[in-house]
Order: C-alpha cells, then sequence, then structure tokens
C-alpha cells in the first residue's frame, strides 16, 4: 500500500470516527435525557422540527411527476454523490502492489523480473521448515522504490531466531541470483486461532 494510499485511508476513518461518534453521543442524550441537556435537547428538537415542516412546505412542480418536496431532491442528490464518491474511492485506491519485483535496463531491452520469482525463492526453503505454517510475499511500490515483504507465520514455541536466519539466508541467495539488493521487509508472526486445529506434521 503507498503513502497516499495510507494517509487517505486515515483520512476517511478519521471522518467516520468522529461522525460516529457525534452520533453515538447525540443519541446518549436524547435517551438519557440529563437535566443540563434538557435545554439544549428541546431547542434541538425544536429546530428540527421547524426545518422538517419547512423542507416539507418547500416542493418543486416536476411535468409528469407533481410537486415534489425540495428536501427529498436535495437527499437524493446527496445519496447519489455519496455513491459515486465511495465507488471512485473504493476502485482508486488499490493496494500499491506490483507485478515486477525489479526492472533491469540494457542496451538492447530491458528485463522484467515477476513477483512469482521471488516468492519461490524466498518461501521455498522457510515452507519446508517444521517450526513455519506459512510464508508468502508481496511486491509494493513505495515511494517509487520497489520493496518485497516477507510474512512468514512461526509454530508456537519456534526460535525467531533460527527463523530469521533461515529468512535471510534465503534474502542472501535471492540477492545473489538477482545480481544486486532490493528493500525486504521481513515480517514474522505466530498462528491465528484458525491455525490451532492444523496437524503438528507436515507433509514432506
Amino acid at each position: 500500500m503507498t503513502s497516499t494510499n495510507r494517509t487517505l485511508n486515515r483520512v476517511v476513518l478519521v471522518l467516520c470516527a468522529l461522525l460516529l461518534t457525534v452520533a453515538g453521543a447525540a443519541a446518549l442524550l436524547w435517551a438519557f435525557r440529563p437535566g443540563w441537556a434538557e435545554e439544549f435537547l428541546t431547542e434541538a428538537e425544536r429546530l428540527i422540527a421547524d426545518v422538517l415542516v419547512g423542507a416539507a412546505a418547500s416542493t418543486v412542480t416536476i411535468s409528469g411527476v407533481g410537486d415534489v418536496p425540495i428536501a427529498l431532491i436535495a437527499a437524493l442528490l446527496a445519496a447519489l454523490i455519496l455513491a459515486v464518491a465511495l465507488t471512485i474511492f473504493v476502485f482508486a485506491r488499490g493496494r500499491g502492489d506490483v507485478r515486477e519485483v525489479s526492472r533491469m535496463a540494457a542496451s538492447d531491452g530491458r528485463t522484467d523480473v515477476d513477483r512469482n520469482v521471488v516468492d519461490v525463492v524466498l518461501t521455498g526453503a522457510l515452507t519446508a521448515r517444521p517450526d513455519v505454517l506459512s510464508s508468502r510475499t508481496g511486491v509494493y511500490l513505495v515511494r517509487g522504490t520497489r520493496t518485497v515483504r516477507l510474512a512468514v507465520t512461526v509454530r508456537q514455541g519456534a526460535s525467531l531466531g533460527d527463523v530469521l536466519a533461515a529468512a535471510e539466508r534465503a534474502i542472501k541467495d535471492w540477492d545473489s541470483l538477482l545480481g544486486g539488493e532490493i528493500p525486504i521487509l521481513i515480517h514474522l508472526t505466530d498462528r491465528g486461532w484458525l491455525d490451532r486445529y492444523r496437524s503438528a506434521i507436515r507433509v514432506r
């Protein structure tokens, strides 16, 4: 995920959290109606009632339909704008992942190394270990630089030092194969609750 996507996600999450907080606080006030907020709630109810009455009274005549409340038209437009904005957000955000882990240019062309190659090299030796449940890689474009994320799920009681050393050996093999170095992030994690039901015996 790129830094731009992360920033946009955080902004959206903060706005949603603020809206939910305000809505939740208002619902609690209306439900329990504490004495110190009674005057405020009464005034708010009066204003809402005035707005609803005014909105219902304001209409526009549409040929073939008749009188339509302006509030209804405004609500439909707001819903349409929100739907379009959410659609654009969902399809434009992306994960930031890329297909090629490396692009090497030469005088007679260019060589692209697919991310499946780095996945086989880095995860092959790790998944064969009895103390490793699974391993996977992802290639992301971070500030214009291709970066590999190596995620390793270890079994309970596994020696993290041994697993990390095995991962570093696999990375050295990858560097030798590539003929250079690229940023690689190693992420070690324990098994999730579903993994507790897996067999401790690995098939070789």
